[in-house]
């Protein structure tokens, strides 16, 4: 009796075990943080030759920290790093570009647990909430949603 207990005991702590791993495994992997086919890591030679030259473009310096962005018709924006020489943040907030898993600006948010599972941090301002979900390698795909609607899409180096 006592071992059946034990067996039980041991059962249960092991499946405990297993649920807690497979959560703390449920990052999303990093070739599926980008948007229109774009994310951290992307040169901007490689953008320009998606997307032509962007309508506009900024560098400049915040206090040490130099920057390189692209804006593509104020609806589209790739932040680039100091050296300026691959993406470490792309925006979006148009409809007509997807993440890999086919999310785009103006779905219902439930699309999100549908494609992505349970998101890794969920912040709430105001009337938005922003869905993060935390890639293997430090990135991150970010959503804004807002009456139930995503409005918004960032990928991003964390």
């Amino acid at each position: 009796m006592f071992n059946r207990v034990k067996l039980g005991a041991f059962a249960l702590v092991l499946g405990a075990a297993c649920m807690i791993s497979s959560v703390a495994s449920a990052q999303i992997s990093n070739d599926r943080i980008a948007i229109g086919g774009v994310g951290p890591g992307c040169t901007p030679d490689y953008v320009e030759s998606v997307y032509g030259a962007p309508t506009s473009q900024e560098s400049g310096s915040n206090g040490d920290q130099t920057y390189l962005e692209y804006n593509y018709n104020n609806g589209y924006i790739i932040g680039f790093d100091g050296a300026g020489s691959q993406a470490v943040a792309v925006t979006c907030t148009t409809d007509n570009l997807a993440t890999p898993d086919g999310v785009t600006v103006g779905m219902e948010a439930s699309v999100l647990s549908d494609k992505y599972g349970t998101a890794d941090h969920i912040y709430n301002f105001n009337d938005k909430s922003l869905y993060v979900y935390d890639g293997t390698d430090g990135e991150q795909l970010a959503f804004d949603v807002q009456n139930f609607f995503i409005v918004s899409i960032s990928a991003r180096v964390n």
